[in-house]
């Protein structure tokens, strides 16, 4: 998606495991189509994860191709507060007063990605990091935050909460633009290096092979 003012251009494709083939392409078709000369953009936003470790991959390698080409800073965003966002968008209108939103998406085996915020009339604020948690603790996290709470992402199936959560788990770039115009230029990165994936681990269940001395 290609935001300009209160134009905005969309190239979407369904490619399966080809995203690598096409997705340059389709950028230089989305150039076309707007007319728009890369020496007018401003910045580059980017749903960092965490997510697929392919996709990641190869949106952190298209990103930071396209900010050493054209000089660009970037934004990398948490895909569960573009989520959240989301959700914030739609409900914040009948939102009497600040609420929870957690986030809880499915991730592999037993585990989750989590992470929770606080609606304000102004946008979000943080309250816990994205972080990766087993299934079995999901209830525990919920009776934590309070009765008001929004539930968004596709893993509350496993609790009684599922019939009042929002099962969205998916980011589109709608959705990433929208949070981007919400960003002040501090959080932009000069250094397309430090443009990384989101990658986000569950240390305390990682064990270290034993180091055994030689005879």
């Amino acid at each position: 998606m290609l935001k300009a003012g209160d134009q905005a251009f969309f190239r979407s494709e369904n490619t399966s495991q080809r995203h690598s083939r096409h997705i340059l392409g389709m950028i230089d078709e989305l150039m076309g189509e707007s007319r728009i000369h890369p020496d007018d953009l401003q910045l580059l936003a980017w749903n960092a994860g965490p997510g697929s470790f392919t996709g990641l991959r190869i949106g952190a390698s298209v990103i930071q191709a396209l900010s050493y080409s054209f000089n660009l800073p970037v934004l990398s965003l948490s895909a569960m507060e573009v989520l959240a966002h989301m959700a914030w968008r739609s409900a914040c209108p009948s939102l009497a007063e600040p609420t929870t939103i957690a986030v809880a998406v499915s991730a592999q085996l037993n585990d989750i990605y989590w992470a929770s915020f606080l609606s304000c009339p102004t946008g979000l604020e943080r309250i816990e990091p994205d972080q990766l948690l087993q299934k079995d603790i999901l209830e525990s996290k919920i009776k934590a935050l309070g009765e008001s709470c929004l539930l968004l992402g596709n893993a509350w199936e496993i609790t009684r909460q599922d019939e009042m959560a929002q099962t969205q788990a998916v980011v589109s770039a709608e959705d990433v633009v929208a949070l981007a115009v919400t960003k002040n230029q501090q959080n932009w990165l000069d250094k397309p290096a430090t443009c990384l994936p989101n990658y986000v681990h569950n240390t305390i269940n990682w064990q270290k092979r034993p180091i055994y001395p030689r005879l």
